[in-house]
């Protein structure tokens, strides 16, 4: 891992805005567990390209239920 990059608004008390970058010092290699995320311009406000398409969100946190997640979630 060359770096990490939390988002500029993450706040450990409540978990918003959860989520991270890491920058790879070496290439990762896709499987089945391993696939890239597709990120865009922040002045890129058109998603035509993104809207009606299937995603998938993964990552621990607070479930519907309110409580910390052990397991990691997909959705």
């Amino acid at each position: 891992m060359s770096e990490i990059l939390v988002h500029p608004e993450y706040n450990s008390t409540n978990f918003a805005n959860d989520i991270a970058i890491i920058r790879l010092s070496a290439h990762a290699i896709f499987n089945y567990y391993v696939q890239p995320i597709c990120l865009w311009k922040l002045d890129k406000t058109d998603l035509s390209e993104v809207v009606g398409k299937t995603g998938t969100v993964i990552g621990w946190g607070i479930t519907e239920n309110g409580a910390i997640s052990n397991v990691l979630q997909q959705a």
